[in-house]
């Protein structure tokens, strides 16, 4: 679903007729919207009434032809942040600055993200524990390096995104949610 109102009105985009098929979609207000395959190609919508969409980048990391013939200790984010964030297996949270990896956090009770989102100076990351069964989500505020606020969901496999006004938003197959005061969620759709 594609909005141009900042979530008042949704428009459906279906992507049956591509050349590929997305691992992940990224989007942020104002910008066109982007996905990526599993080949690590990333692509930029140029025309949604026409559904065209341009070849803008290829990222080897995110290869899965690549990743099952190379061994990396590093686990690399399961959706695409424009390429900005790596998830370790020993917890840590980097920001690559320029062409450096520096770490953010470490956040050692969660073993899979599914999204990350800068919001008014803040960090936040929507999570998952898959070695407890059921696995608990989560939906993560950090700042300074430290989590500051943790609200458990029963929503899987989230995004998050900021709109222009500030506003964070919780989004899945289940729904659209609006963050309110980083401790609770509002049922927008």
């Amino acid at each position: 679903m594609y909005s141009y109102d900042l979530g008042v009105s949704w428009v459906e985009l279906a992507l049956t007729d591509t050349h590929f098929i997305p691992m992940s979609i990224f989007s942020e207000p104002g910008k066109p919207l982007e996905l990526i395959t599993h080949e690590g190609n990333v692509f930029e919508l140029q025309s949604l009434a026409q559904r065209k969409w341009k070849l803008i980048e290829h990222l080897p990391d995110l290869d899965y032809k690549y990743l099952n013939t190379h061994f990396n200790e590093e686990r690399l984010l399961e959706d695409y942040n424009d390429s900005k964030y790596k998830f370790l297996d020993n917890g840590d949270i980097l920001k690559k600055d320029k062409a450096k990896w520096n770490r953010v956090t470490s956040i050692y009770f969660v073993d899979r993200i599914s999204s990350v989102c800068e919001c008014n100076r803040s960090l936040y990351i929507t999570a998952r524990k898959e070695a407890i069964s059921p696995s608990p989500f989560y939906l993560l505020r950090i700042d300074e390096g430290q989590v500051r606020h943790i609200i458990i969901t029963p929503y899987p496999d989230s995004g998050i995104r900021c709109d222009r006004k500030g506003k964070l938003w919780l989004f899945n197959s289940y729904g659209v949610w609006e963050v309110i005061w980083d401790t609770a969620l509002k049922k927008r759709l």
